[in-house]
């Protein structure tokens, strides 16, 4: 079998592949276009290795970076580098190291930092008085022989200089590569840099930490997951990952937006003028946030929150899982999932608020002695209502119209299918 006509039919499968994602995309939104990615993902694996067990890579004269079966240093296993332009992926090996130590003087020009990483995990910290920006870490090959690890050494490049205020570091390969899967070569960095320049780091494929930043600040990885531990600088933040999950600890920020298409994100003490968390597939949770707007959704998992204090009307939505709010003060609350429950238990909305659920339960806990107005329906399910009612304009099993206590702002709560439930 002709290798390269192989490599040709995986390339036709994946685009044909991407093709039906696009059109249910259109079609459908997110959901089905993330079953279908998984679908892609292991046909493909399927393909690639039945044709590594199948030995279709052993031609001779397909590509020179095939390796055959070795034994060194009483390892084994088979060594295999396959190369199309833009993806790396490597198979086995053994691991070499080269130490990375970089430093660069900090002036008064000095006014932001860029940082370009191909492959490899990241490691950011921000200090006070520093003096220089240090670059510590290992370049990392898993190659056959000492020589084809100082080839790879020699084609990976650690690299900064500075144009007019910006501090632009790059660390990896010479040629470009969009993805990389398996033990491919690497980068793992470790960066002081000044607490108050802002910066832009993005890593291709890793993981990249930020800590004791105090300026603002957008971090981005194509695959790979994303923490923040002690941002406080007030300034905005923006943390994107295509694959992967984001995890913020203790923020002050002004404006922060965390999204990634598949992974989780998760916040534990922040405060900010806004908090804008979303996910395409992933659960979206925070706990202990102070903000004046509040907004979470994912397309695919739960959205919780749990100790909010909001000056706004918190927004959190799900198309597939639950909305679960408890300890909230706010003004009013807009809660929807298509299929889930919904449960929210905080202060009495001064403003019209709605909790909506397609395929689910709706559970609302509001203070003994509100007040406020409530229209409450569900198609198939029951309707009760635990607090003390002042008017009733309509009540049956399944809908009540009326006025709780003195009545107020517009509560609305429904199920297509499933019960609501309103009580203290």
């Amino acid at each position: 079998m002709n290798p390269k006509l192989t490599i040709k039919w995986l390339v036709v499968a994946l685009a044909l592949e991407v093709g039906i994602a696009a059109i249910l995309l259109i079609l459908t939104g997110h959901w089905l276009t993330l079953l279908n990615f998984m679908a892609n993902i292991a046909i493909l694996g399927g393909l690639g290795y039945w044709g590594i067990k199948s030995g279709i890579f052993n031609s001779n004269n397909y590509n020179r970076t095939y390796q055959r079966p070795y034994r060194q240093r009483g390892v084994q296993g088979n060594t295999m580098q396959v190369t199309i332009p833009g993806v790396k992926f490597n198979w086995g090996g053994l691991e070499q190291t080269e130490p990375v130590n970089l430093a660069f003087e900090i002036n008064s020009q000095l006014n932001s930092i860029q940082l370009d990483v191909q492959v490899g995990n990241v490691k950011v910290i921000g200090k006070p008085g520093l003096e220089k920006i240090t670059v510590s870490g290992y370049k990392r090959v898993w190659v056959k022989d000492p020589l084809q690890g100082r080839s790879e050494f020699e084609n990976m490049q650690v690299t900064g200089i500075q144009e007019g205020g910006v501090l632009r570091i790059y660390a990896g390969t010479r040629e470009k590569i969009n993805f990389a899967l398996g033990q491919v070569s690497r980068v793992d960095l470790e960066i002081n840099v000044p607490e108050n320049i802002p910066g832009v780091y993005n890593v291709q494929s890793g993981e990249l930490s930020l800590k004791n930043i105090q300026a603002e600040l957008a971090a981005r990885s194509n695959l790979g997951n994303i923490f923040l531990e002690n941002f406080s600088s007030g300034k905005n933040l923006n943390l994107t990952s295509q694959s992967g999950s984001i995890t913020l600890q203790q923020i002050a920020a002004g404006q922060v937006r965390a999204t990634t298409n598949l992974g989780k994100v998760e916040l534990t003490g922040g405060g900010a003028e806004m908090f804008y968390l979303e996910s395409s597939a992933g659960n979206v949770r925070a706990r202990g946030v102070n903000c004046g707007i509040y907004k979470a959704r994912t397309n695919a998992g739960s959205v919780e929150v749990y100790d909010l204090n909001s000056d706004g009307v918190i927004e959190l939505r799900t198309n597939v899982g639950r909305v679960y709010a408890n300890n909230v003060t706010a003004p009013g609350f807009q809660l929807t999932t298509d299929a889930g429950s919904v449960f929210y238990q905080g202060s009495t909305p001064s403003i019209n608020s709605e909790a909506h659920s397609n395929l689910g339960s709706v559970q609302l806990r509001l203070a003994p002695g509100s007040s406020f107005a409530l229209e409450a329906s569900s198609s198939v399910g029951t309707v009760s209502v635990g607090l003390p009612i002042g008017t009733v304009y309509m009540q049956t099993k399944n809908s009540f119209r009326g006025l709780i206590g003195a009545g107020g702002a517009m509560i609305q709560a429904g199920s297509n299918l499933g019960s609501v439930q309103v009580s203290n």
